[in-house]
């Protein structure tokens, strides 16, 4: 698994894992290890897992865009909460804590890689450098939309926040 650093933590974008997957996941980071779900509906076995293995557990939900390009909309009220909430936390987690970010959604290409790139901008990442720590954690999900970008950058960019 592919980690990019940022700020003091870490992160990594998936696809929904698995309790296992969890587990290895947790035993090879050196701090603390946080999991945030994107998707829109709450899967309990995933908490419960998180709970049993004593991980911080976080659901930010994101409606998934239609086919053919699944791109979230980003002129919903609730998905522009969820994206500034979810990005919010991650840049609490990576500049504060120093911990370890799980992010995904359901396939790890659209939401989570939006959301790990705004807060990547939060934490004061170039748009250049965050996209290609980005492409190194998936390369399946570029090139990023640019409406995607557009927003990450209009709403999160440097001048806005830094770690």
């Amino acid at each position: 698994m592919e980690w990019a650093k940022v700020a003091k933590g870490a992160l990594t974008v998936s696809s929904l894992p698995s309790g296992q997957l969890l587990e290895i996941t947790k035993a090879s980071v050196s701090g603390p290890l946080h999991v945030i779900n994107l998707s829109d509906r709450i899967v309990d076995t995933e908490e419960s897992i998180c709970n049993e293995l004593g991980i911080p557990y976080y659901w930010f939900p994101i409606r998934n865009g239609k086919p053919p390009n699944f791109i979230p909309d980003l002129t919903n009220q609730n998905t522009v909460y969820s994206i500034g909430a979810a990005s919010e936390k991650i840049q609490e987690i990576l500049s504060h804590e120093g911990g370890f970010v799980f992010l995904h959604c359901l396939a790890g290409r659209h939401r989570s890689m939006l959301v790990a790139y705004c807060a990547m901008l939060r934490c004061g990442l170039s748009s250049k450098v965050a996209l290609y720590r980005l492409q190194r954690l998936n390369p399946e999900a570029f090139p990023m939309d640019p409406s995607m970008t557009e927003f990450a950058e209009r709403n999160f960019g440097w001048k806005f926040f830094s770690c």
